[in-house]
């Protein structure tokens, strides 16, 4: 009998951002009711109210840099403003 996997688009999106070396936090917003996550690796800093969110901001990124040099010295930090979720789902499926 095959054992059978579910994951959900969160999941997916969690596992795509440590592949990317990023490290992953999380904190209660008890402002809004809602989750603060933040994405962090050496280059990036990412924050938004849940790990699809984040992943759209890295891809906006990439988007972004693609043919710019970055400053190893500039770390980047990008938050998301609530118009990143339909982005990040069309990129993902």
């Amino acid at each position: 009998m095959e054992k059978q996997i579910n994951c959900t688009l969160t999941d997916i999106c969690i596992d795509y951002l440590v592949k990317n070396n990023f490290q992953l936090s999380i904190e209660p917003n008890n402002e809004w009711s809602e989750w603060n996550w933040q994405a962090e690796r050496e280059d990036l800093i990412l924050y938004a109210t849940d790990p699809i969110r984040l992943v759209a901001l890295y891809m906006i990124r990439d988007d972004w840099v693609s043919d710019r040099e970055v400053d190893k010295d500039y770390i980047p930090v990008i938050a998301d403003d609530g118009n990143t979720y339909r982005y990040a789902v069309c990129k993902l499926v």
